[in-house]
């Protein structure tokens, strides 16, 4: 997990200075640099870390932080949505189909009801 890649893959561009097929030899010839040698399932926890980075990326972050696992979530909606979930399972309240948020939160603003759509859950403005 130190191999550290020699040249990042610049992402956040539409448009790249080398070719697609550039890329992929790229990411193949990190991909072999690092012995990744299997697609990875996000999400699927019960890979192994033997067989899975992802995997082996979040037990060595839970590790660090003194946890016992760890899950990486690749974007802020997804993260949103999980901590709602995660918090109305484990809520005293009765209402557990609602939370409270800023009139000007970025959920209500850029996610298009997320909340609604994915988790079922209403936004109380403040």
């Amino acid at each position: 997990m130190d191999t550290v890649v020699s040249t990042p893959i610049e992402l956040s561009q539409a448009r790249s200075n080398i070719s697609p097929s550039e890329a992929f030899q790229n990411l193949s010839n990190e991909a072999r640099q690092l012995n990744i040698d299997c697609f990875d399932c996000y999400g699927d926890q019960m890979l192994s870390p033997n067989n899975s980075w992802l995997r082996t990326f979040e037990m060595t972050l839970a590790s660090h932080f003194g946890m016992e696992d760890a899950v990486f979530l690749p974007s802020g909606i997804m993260a949103q949505m999980v901590t709602l979930s995660v918090n109305r399972e484990f809520s005293d309240s009765l209402s557990k189909d609602s939370f409270l948020c800023h009139y000007s939160s970025h959920i209500l603003l850029h996610e298009n009801d997320a909340h609604v759509e994915l988790i079922k859950m209403k936004a109380i403005v403040v």
